[in-house]
C-alpha cells in the first residue's frame, strides 16, 4: 500500500506506506473460524465468497431451504464485491457497472432472488461509456439509435457496416435466453443427456460466434454479404469492440460472443448497487444465515474430501487461514493451524476458480484413479489466462471536474489494433511502450449513497494491463515486505499511466489527489489466489469457448458431487459469474431452484416481449482488481463514523 498527499509535491510523491484503517471484525458479515462453532455436517459446502459462490449458497438457501457453509480464506468476504478503504476514502474492486439491470429485466429479478428485494440499483447517466482514441472522444449512450448516431457521426461512410452489426446485436438476446434455458434444462437431466440439452437452444448461431475471434467476426459480417465496404476503417472497428477491456481479452484472441455480447450488454443502461459490492454480500449472507447456514471467513479449504464407497465430494478439509493472509502480523495465528473435516450431505462446490480447484483442491490419487477427471483437468490446465492489471487508486477532496460528473466511465486506447498493441507491451521493457488501454471510473459518482454519506470526497480508479514477466523477480514476497526497489518500481508505472490517461482528460486531478493507492498484479495473486495476477481468470479465448462447447468447462465436473462457479464458468464479471453460481444450485435441487429461475424467465420474457432479458452477456461488469467473483462496497448512513462493515483494505 502507497498513500500520497499532494502537499508533497505537484506531481504526488509518494509517502512512506503507513497502515490501512482496520474494521473490527465482528462488524463484517460472517464469522472467522477461530470463533465458528461449526456442525460436522451441512447440505452443501461452498468453497470461496465471491459473486459465484454466494450466488450458489443464495439460491439453494433462498429457494431450496438447504443449510450451506461457505468457507472463506480472507478475513474479508465477497471477492471482487467488496470494497478497500484508505482513510475516509474507499473504491470497489470489481463492481463498476452492471448491464440489463432495469426494472423487470431478467437479471433484476434474479438478483432480487438472491440478496431480496432491499438491493437497490442507481441508474449511471449518459454517456456510459467514453471512447478515446488517436484524438477522437466518442460518447456511448443508451439505446441502439444513440449507439447508431454515434457512430455515423464519426464514421459517416461506414452505414451499411454499422446496421448489419446492429442487426446481430438485436439477435444476441434471444439466443442468450434460448441458451441460458438450455443450460437450465441440462441442470435436471443426468450427466450423459445434460451436454445435449445444453447445446440445443440457441446453439447454431452461439456455436458460430464462440468459434471465431471478434476481427474475424466483424469480417464474417462483410463476407456474408458479399461486400467489402464494411469495416473498412480500422478505428470504427475499435469503436465496435472498444469495451473489451471489460472481459480482458482484445478481440483478435476473444472470440465473437464476448464481442457481441458487450456491444449489447449497456443497450438497456448502466446500472450501479447502490451501497456498492458489499451491500450485495451483506444482503445474500443474510439469506443463507436465514435458512441455517454460515459465512466462515478465515477459513483455508485445504483439500476436497471424498467418499470411499462412491467416490463423491463429500466435504472438505479445513484450517485457520491467517498465518496464509496477505499482511497478517506473524503472532496472528499459530503456525500450523489445526485441520478440522466438514461433511457435504448434497455436494461441493467450488468458486476457487476452475484451474486452482483441479490443481490444488482434489487430494493426492484422485485423478489417477478416475481417467475421466484427470481429462478434464488437463484440458482446463491447459486453458490461457487473461492478462494482468496494475490499478491505481486516487482520494480526492472536493468535487471532480465536470469532465468527470455525472457520467460513466472512459475507455482510452493507445491505438486502433488493441491486439498488436498488447503484443507490444508484452516484448518491451517496463515503461518502453504506451499502456494499450485504461479504464478510468468513479465510485463516488456512480453510488447515491457514497454521496450522500461522503460529500466533498471523490474516488476514482485508473486500470491497465502490465505484463506478469515485469513482476517476477517479486515472487516469493510478502505484503509490506517487497522492498524499496518494488516501491519505485510500481510507482514509476503509477506516474505513466496517469500522464498518458488521467492527465490527458483533466491535469488538475491528479496534482490534487489526497491519497493514492497502487495495486499490481502481485496484489491480486495474494489476495485473490490468481494464476500470475489474471484477476479475470480463464480468457475469453477461442480454445475456452471450445472447451465450454465440448463440456470440460462448466458447472458439472467428472467427479460426481464436486460443482464448479465463478466467473470461468460462463465468462467474466457479476452477471455471469452469478448465474453460474445459479447453475450449480439447479444441479444440486434442480426441483426446488429451476422451478424459481424458469419462473423469472418466463415472467422477464413476457414483461418484455421476448426482448433480451438474458441472465448475463458477453462480459464484465467492470475492470475491478479482481478474480473470481467481486467488487466493494460504499458506505451507508452518516459521513462519522465509518460504517462498520466496511472491508479493511488491500495491501500491496
Amino acid at each position: 500500500m502507497e498513500v500520497r498527499r499532494r502537499s508533497d509535491a505537484p506531481n504526488c510523491a509518494l509517502l512512506r506506506a503507513r497502515p490501512c484503517r482496520r474494521v473490527a471484525a465482528a462488524a463484517l458479515p460472517g464469522v472467522p473460524l477461530s470463533r465458528a462453532k461449526l456442525e460436522d455436517t451441512y447440505d452443501v459446502i461452498v468453497i470461496g465468497s465471491g459473486i459465484g459462490g454466494l450466488a450458489a449458497a443464495a439460491a439453494l438457501a433462498s429457494a431450496a431451504g438447504l443449510r450451506v457453509c461457505v468457507l472463506e480464506r480472507q478475513s474479508t468476504p465477497g471477492g471482487y464485491l467488496q470494497a478497500f478503504w484508505r482513510g475516509p476514502y474507499a473504491w470497489e474492486t470489481g463492481v463498476h457497472a452492471i448491464g440489463r439491470m432495469e426494472e423487470g429485466s431478467l437479471d433484476h429479478s434474479i438478483m432480487a432472488l438472491l440478496a431480496g428485494g432491499d438491493l437497490k440499483w442507481a441508474r449511471i447517466p449518459d454517456p456510459y461509456d467514453t471512447v478515446l482514441l488517436n484524438g477522437r472522444s466518442i460518447e456511448l449512450r443508451t439505446g441502439l439509435d444513440a449507439w447508431r448516431g454515434a457512430a455515423l457521426a464519426e464514421f459517416p461512410g461506414e452505414a451499411e457496416g454499422i446496421d448489419k452489426w446492429l442487426a446481430l446485436i438485436r439477435a444476441w438476446p434471444l439466443t442468450l435466453n434460448l441458451m441460458v434455458a438450455g443450460r437450465l434444462l441440462a441442470a435436471a437431466l443426468p450427466a450423459a443427456a445434460a451436454g445435449p440439452a445444453a447445446r440445443l437452444f440457441g446453439r447454431r448461431f452461439m456455436a458460430w460466434l464462440a468459434a471465431q475471434t471478434g476481427d474475424h467476426l466483424m469480417d464474417s459480417v462483410t463476407q456474408a454479404r458479399r461486400s467489402l465496404l464494411c469495416f473498412v476503417d480500422p478505428e470504427l472497428r475499435a469503436l465496435i469492440t472498444a469495451q473489451w477491456p471489460y472481459v480482458g481479452v482484445p478481440p483478435g484472441v476473444g472470440h465473437g460472443a464476448a464481442a457481441l455480447g458487450l456491444s449489447e450488454y449497456f443497450q438497456r443502461g448502466a446500472f450501479f448497487p447502490v451501497g456498492g459490492g458489499t451491500r450485495m454480500v451483506e444482503l445474500m449472507v443474510a439469506r443463507i444465515e436465514a435458512a441455517g447456514g454460515c459465512l466462515v471467513r478465515e477459513a483455508e479449504v485445504e483439500a476436497i474430501l471424498l467418499d470411499g464407497p462412491s467416490g463423491r465430494a463429500a466435504g472438505v478439509a479445513v484450517r485457520d487461514s491467517r498465518p496464509l493472509s496477505p499482511g497478517a502480523a506473524p503472532a496472528a495465528a499459530p503456525a500450523t493451524a489445526p485441520r478440522r473435516e466438514l461433511r457435504a450431505a448434497r455436494g461441493v462446490v467450488s468458486d476457487a476458480g476452475a484451474a486452482n480447484t483441479f490443481r490444488k483442491l482434489l487430494p493426492p490419487g484422485a485423478l489417477a484413479a478416475r481417467p475421466a477427471l484427470a481429462r478434464q483437468a488437463e484440458r482446463v490446465l491447459s486453458l490461457p489466462h487473461t492478462p494482468p492489471y496494475l490499478l491505481v487508486s486516487l482520494g480526492i477532496p472536493g468535487d471532480l471536474p465536470p469532465q468527470l460528473r455525472a457520467r460513466g466511465s472512459y475507455l482510452a486506447f493507445s491505438e486502433a489494433d488493441s491486439t498488436a498493441a498488447m503484443e507490444r507491451q508484452a516484448a518491451a521493457e517496463p515503461g518502453g511502450a504506451p499502456f494499450p488501454w485504461a479504464f478510468i471510473t468513479s465510485r463516488s459518482e456512480h453510488d447515491p449513497e457514497w454521496r450522500r454519506a461522503r460529500p466533498g470526497r471523490a474516488t476514482l480508479q485508473v486500470l491497465a494491463p502490465v505484463p506478469w514477466s515485469w513482476f517476477e523477480g517479486w515472487v516469493g514476497t510478502s505484503v509490506h515486505r517487497r522492498g524499496k526497489e518494488y516501491e519505485a518500481f510500481k510507482k514509476g508505472l503509477a506516474d505513466q499511466l496517469l500522464a498518458e490517461t488521467l492527465a490527458k482528460i483533466c491535469p488538475e486531478v491528479v496534482g490534487r489527489a489526497d491519497v493514492v493507492n497502487i495495486a499490481t498484479p502481485l496484489t491480486a495473486q495474494d489476495y485473490q489466489d490468481t494464476f500470475q495476477g489474471a484477476c479475470y481468470g480463464l480468457a475469453h479465448s477461442l480454445d475456452a469457448a471450445a472447451a465450454r462447447h465440448e463440456g470440460a468447462l462448466g458447472t458439472r465436473t467428472a467427479l460426481p458431487g464436486l460443482y464448479l462457479t465463478g466467473q470461468d464458468v460462463l465468462g467474466d464479471g457479476v452477471i455471469l459469474a452469478a448465474a453460474a453460481g445459479l447453475l450449480a444450485a439447479a444441479h444440486i435441487a434442480p426441483l426446488r431452484v429451476l422451478p424459481a429461475l424458469l419462473g423469472r424467465l418466463l415472467a422477464s420474457a413476457l414483461r418484455r416481449g421476448g426482448g433480451g432479458a438474458a441472465a448475463g452477456g458477453g462480459g464484465a461488469e467492470g475492470a475491478g482488481a479482481g478474480g473470481a467473483g467481486g467488487g466493494k462496497g460504499a458506505p451507508r448512513g452518516a459521513p462519522q463514523p465509518e460504517p462498520a462493515r466496511a472491508a479493511p483494505g488491500i495491501e500491496n
